[in-house]
């Protein structure tokens, strides 16, 4: 159970189900896209997994970067993608201390036509 930094999406799932949580929401939305499911804290909202974000888990994750995920469209043609992660980070070592490893998420959205 859980990853190295904190539990994963589908440990929360599992220990909210388990202790009925979700029961908090039997009235509220149940709508929510692509895995999603409500937050028993908040039942307007869902709680997404990876590379989703929005109320109802509909939209990409907020990324952190401009080059750091987007919604993207398949064409017939070739397509290069190019992205740059962990450049200019406002995090890092100082003299005091130590690199600090911090996840970066980039989510990147293709649909076709």
């Amino acid at each position: 159970m859980g990853q190295r930094t904190a539990p994963s999406f589908f440990d929360v799932y599992q220990v909210n189900r388990h202790y009925e949580c979700l029961d908090n929401c039997s009235a509220a939305i149940s709508n929510c896209h692509n895995g999603g499911y409500p937050n028993p804290n908040n039942c307007n909202k869902c709680i997404c997994p990876i590379g989703f974000g929005g109320d109802l888990c509909s939209d990409p994750q907020t990324t952190q970067g401009e080059n750091c995920g987007q919604r993207l469209t398949a064409t017939e043609d070739w397509q290069l993608l190019e992205a740059s992660v962990g450049e200019n980070l406002p995090w890092g070592p100082t003299e005091n201390s130590p690199a600090i490893w911090k996840p970066v998420i980039c989510s990147w959205h293709i649909s076709v036509i």
